[in-house]
């Protein structure tokens, strides 16, 4: 049976907040997941980052629900983690 992914779940593509706004990263209060956080071959479970936003990035940011399906479209494509 072939589904397309919208069919499934909702697709939303990332986004970096201004780096030029200090206030989006003065704390670590969201976990920032960028591509190279991703592995490639498996399936990885995120629990942490390098990098964080804070509370104040929320309002321009693509916040995810815990347990999402975060898959790379850029660099090296199809990488996965929840």
């Amino acid at each position: 049976m072939r589904v397309k992914l919208k069919e499934i779940g909702k697709i939303v593509t990332g986004n970096t907040p201004s780096k030029q706004n200090t206030l989006y990263y003065n704390s670590n209060d969201i976990l920032f997941i960028k591509p190279d956080v991703l592995q490639l071959k498996k399936v990885c479970d995120i629990n942490d980052s390098k990098e964080f936003i804070s509370e104040n990035a929320r309002a321009v940011s693509r916040i995810v629900p815990k347990g999402s399906l975060l898959i790379t479209c850029i660099g090296l494509l199809g990488k996965l983690a929840l």
